[in-house]
């Protein structure tokens, strides 16, 4: 029987809970099958079998709870008809409990050998010393630890410490080549090494076997200076301590070797007895590798194990006495010297842990799963394309790279969420379909084949897919891969185009169903559309499927899938922003103010206007597999108190937030775009944005919010050339206005271009533009803003959408006050040109704000915003509405006398909760001219 012991899932785990057995006693089992689910530290896992036989006994049921590594769980047996004898086995009882009389092989009589407890081979595995006849000071013995979850030995390539030295928790022991990686071994434990059991180099070294003898005094160093593997191991030295070192792994086989050697004191002096020629080979996995080694055959040997078991003891007696035909028999001795004679010579290159598990693997898959192989040719032109273009931009923001490898996983990753079907794995008794798409990459190594996994390749860009493959695969060649990095896969890919392959079919990597095969590119001649001839570029591409999991239609589907998104990049939504820009996108466009004319409606008049650097909306595009419109926790409030609440801020700030905006200004990006004929890639991401613009104070905090969305979409699809500057004040202001906002260019031209610009709109170009001047800011006079605490709760432009119809309409009297306000913008632009310069300017506001009272009225202007101006003028200062209302713009008669009356402004505004702020003008984005001459 094979006593099964607690595995170690994790490289950290050592105890783990049994959740729910997915066997019973009497099954059959199969290398592949689950035996139950195991929580670990990290997850829940599945145990799969390794061995085949029937399982004989649970010892911990479902639900058991912080069972140590090593710990027996379960027995499995050979024949079905042993299972009876374990009924009634636990731990601590005899390990090989007595057949049934009926079953025991005649004359063979033998006492059971003791159970020996299961070691715990895993970071930190000790042993306590056990008595052995001899005397040793306190001391740990550590074993070879588990250092991935399908590790059973390990080499010591080279050790970190040596015998004398202190040790403390982080120290590397050593550095072990396991079954997938060269990894280092980490100390858990403090003291001083008193005696290493193995030297550099050693191979084969079993998880679970001794390794480091570990004191806590230095003074107890010498007490081991002859210490062995037999001592740590528990016994009296000699073959049957040997052989229970060998022999200590939890699953490994249970062998009365000890007792055999007793029973049989002259065993060792002949071969050991001979059964009937043909029969089958019973003997222990470890019995069975050491005849491997040493070129004996097995067959027609008697073993002294229980039913005639052949056991590593038996073996290694075989050996010592020269009995046992060389493997193939001696019918073949013949064919094996011919084949001796012309065997070549040359170097034997030991095989590495990855290529021994490799091998091991492969083989399995090729024995077990039934492979068959579909075919596609996929035209890569357009690929090509896309390829040159990413990497252009890709070289000119980090220096990255995409290849054709990174096309082909992105593909296959969104054909596999399509097909889920295909991204699963067979199992006993149900096919697993994966929820996570995990890509394995085959990559070569020089100890052997590695498939590090790109994890959740459907939701990653191209850029990020190659960074992965790239990192990846440099920790593979240098052996630095950890378990977690290739482990796990649902899915893989093997691509030898960059030898030059045309056409190649690999072998399925077990336990997933399929694996795709990626030739080279190559030239081709084909017809055109125009019914000539043309050279096109192809790649050969060949899925190997698990036909137990994949039937032959739905591979073909898979593959058509594939091959469409490879061939249509673009439909296939290959390309993603972070592709195109690897780092966020982020624009902050400031508010604007509003000095002289009309900088709130949109119809035909003269304004000068600022941006305002205190003020600003900012928006940030960031890479994500979907298109996400995010709102701002601050600005996008969804909980409340109450309906009171709810209603007190609907009534202040309106029911719309900035999520509106930002969909409306996508929207209307994407129209602009269809009739303007500007192609754009199909990239994903998420929309963020935030504010500190004042609600209701008319300093356009929508159309910043709005331009920066914009910016943010021009940046992030590339498509600069195609929308200019001065497209966007137009297309802002139709995003607002599909919204019903009542607006005008002026507010956005000021917001596009920054700085201080003077506009004209008497005369408008056939595409809608008035006429843009720009105004240097040193000539302008200390600015200030008063902003209402409580706004009124009107939405910006509402206020004036009366006075605007009546314009329209050709009302005399409204016309006549736009003529009055325009012409103080008029003449401050000439004021600043000229020798006047600021000193005009608050006169000029003056009249500019009481044309605009007298033309609107103070229920429309608003009694706060007019308390306002009344408290700017107390103080020799003269103000303007900055837009629409809850703001007035300032400043004061005296240039140098604001210093005197600023302090008694400041207070009267605290006094009326009013916020004074000293205007800081933003920086001019884009140029404009200076001169009537050259206008814009």
């Amino acid at each position: 029987h094979t006593e099964l012991a607690m595995p170690a899932l994790s490289p950290t785990m050592n105890q783990g809970n049994i959740l729910e057995w997915q066997k019973k006693v009497g099954d059959t089992i199969a290398p592949g099958d689950i035996y139950c689910e195991v929580e670990t530290d990290k997850a829940s896992m599945e145990w799969e079998a390794q061995e085949e036989g029937f399982l004989a006994r649970i010892v911990a049921g479902n639900n058991t709870k912080d069972v140590p590594v090593g710990q027996v769980v379960a027995i499995i047996v050979e024949n079905e008809e042993d299972i009876p004898a374990f009924k009634d086995w636990a731990p601590g009882a005899s390990s090989e409990p007595a057949p049934a009389p009926a079953k025991e092989a005649p004359g063979h009589k033998e006492a059971a050998a003791p159970a020996k407890p299961a070691p715990k081979p895993k970071k930190g595995g000790k042993k306590a010393a056990k008595p052995t006849g001899r005397s040793w000071p306190p001391h740990e013995i550590l074993t070879m630890p588990a250092l991935s979850p399908t590790m059973s030995q390990g080499n010591i390539l080279e050790w970190k410490k040596k015998a004398g030295e202190t040790v403390a928790p982080g120290d590397v022991w050593a550095e072990v080549e396991t079954d997938k990686a060269s990894m280092e071994w980490e100390a858990q434990e403090e003291g001083v090494v008193a005696k290493l059991l193995c030297a550099d180099g050693a191979s084969g070294v079993a998880v679970g076997h001794p390794l480091v003898v570990l004191v806590e005094e230095g003074a107890d160093i010498t007490a081991f200076a002859d210490f062995t593997d037999a001592d740590a191991q528990g016994g009296a030295g000699g073959a049957a301590g040997e052989g229970e070192a060998e022999e200590a792994e939890g699953a490994k086989e249970v062998k009365p070797a000890k007792e055999a050697k007793e029973a049989k004191p002259a065993a060792s002096a002949k071969p050991a007895k001979s059964a009937a020629p043909g029969a089958r080979v019973v003997a222990s996995p470890y019995a069975k590798k050491l005849a491997e080694e040493a070129g004996v055959s097995l067959q027609g040997v008697a073993g002294s194990g229980e039913g005639g078991r052949i056991t590593a003891a038996d073996v290694r007696e075989l050996v010592e006495s020269g009995g046992g035909k060389p493997v193939g028999g001696a019918g073949d001795a013949g064919a094996q010297a011919a084949a001796a004679s012309w065997e070549g010579e040359g170097d034997d290159v030991a095989h590495s842990q990855i290529r021994r598990i490799t091998a091991q693997r492969l083989l399995e898959s090729k024995q077990t799963v039934p492979h068959y192989y579909l075919s596609v040719s996929v035209r890569v032109d357009e690929l090509a394309a896309l390829r040159a273009r990413l990497n252009a931009d890709l070289a000119k923001a980090d220096g990255g790279k995409l290849s054709v490898n990174d096309f082909v996983v992105k593909a296959s990753a969104l054909a596999l969420r399509r097909f889920p079907a295909v991204n699963a794995s067979w199992h006993a008794d149900y096919i697993r379909q994966y929820h996570d798409v995990d890509i394995s990459i085959a990559v070569q190594t020089p100890a052997g084949l590695m498939v590090p996994i790109v994890r959740d390749a459907d939701a990653k860009g191209l850029a990020a897919i190659a960074a992965d493959v790239r990192r990846l695969a440099g920790k593979a060649k240098e052996g630095k891969l950890r378990p977690e990095e290739f482990t796990g896969g649902t899915f893989t890919i093997s691509n030898l185009g960059m030898y030059g392959v045309s056409q190649f079919s690999a072998i399925i990597n077990p336990p997933q169903a399929c694996i795709l095969a990626v030739g080279a590119a190559e030239p081709r001649v084909v017809r055109g559309a125009a019914g000539g001839f043309e050279e096109a570029q192809f790649l050969q591409a060949t899925l190997s499927c698990d036909h137990r999991v994949v039937d032959g239609a739905l591979g073909a589907q898979w593959l058509q899938a594939f091959k469409g998104y490879l061939e249509n990049p673009a439909s296939g939504c290959m390309a993603g922003l972070a592709d195109l820009h690897p780092a966020p996108v982020t624009h902050r466009v400031h508010a604007r103010a509003g000095l002289l004319g009309n900088p709130s409606d949109g119809f035909q008049g003269a304004v000068i206007a600022v941006s305002v650097a205190n003020f600003w909306a900012e928006v940030t595009a960031s890479p994500s597999s979907r298109i996400d419109i995010l709102p701002s926790p601050d600005h996008d409030p969804t909980s409340f108190g109450s309906v009171a609440q709810l209603s007190h801020h609907a009534a202040g700030y309106g029911c719309n937030g900035g999520v509106w905006l930002l969909m409306a200004a996508c929207h209307q990006f994407q129209q602009h775009c269809d009739a303007a004929g500007i192609p754009l890639p199909p990239i994903t991401f998420a929309l963020s944005y935030t504010t500190n613009i004042p609600r209701q104070a008319g300093l356009s905090g929508s159309s910043a919010l709005v331009l920066a969305t914009l910016r943010c979409l021009i940046e992030a699809h590339s498509v600069e050339d195609g929308i200019s500057a001065f497209d966007l004040p137009s297309l802002a202001l139709a995003v607002e206005t599909s919204l019903g906002i009542a607006a005008g260019l002026q507010d956005r031209v000021v917001q596009t271009f920054g700085g201080c610009v003077y506009m004209d709109f008497s005369e408008l170009s056939s595409s809608g533009q008035g006429v843009y001047l720009a105004i240097d800011p040193a000539r302008l006079p200390p600015l200030f803003l008063i902003i209402d605490n409580h706004p009124t709760g009107k939405t910006s432009g509402q206020v004036h959408a009366l006075i605007k119809e009546r314009w329209l309409a050709g009302d005399r009297a409204v016309r006549a006050g736009m003529d009055a306000v325009a012409e103080c913008a008029q003449e401050g632009w000439g004021a600043l040109r000229g020798r006047i310069g600021a000193a005009a300017l608050p006169d000029l506001m003056h009249r500019s704000f009481e044309a605009r009272r007298r033309l609107y009225g103070d229920e429309a202007i608003g009694r706060r915003t007019l308390a306002m101006v009344k408290l700017a003028r107390s103080c020799r200062a003269e103000a303007s509405l900055a837009g629409s209302g809850g703001c007035v713009a300032l400043c004061f008669r005296e240039e140098s006398g604001y210093i005197e009356h600023l302090p008694a402004l400041q207070a009267a505004c605290e006094a009326a909760d009013f916020s004074l702020v000293r205007l800081r003008i933003g920086d001019a984005l884009h140029a404009l001219p200076a001169h009537a001459r050259d206008p814009c």
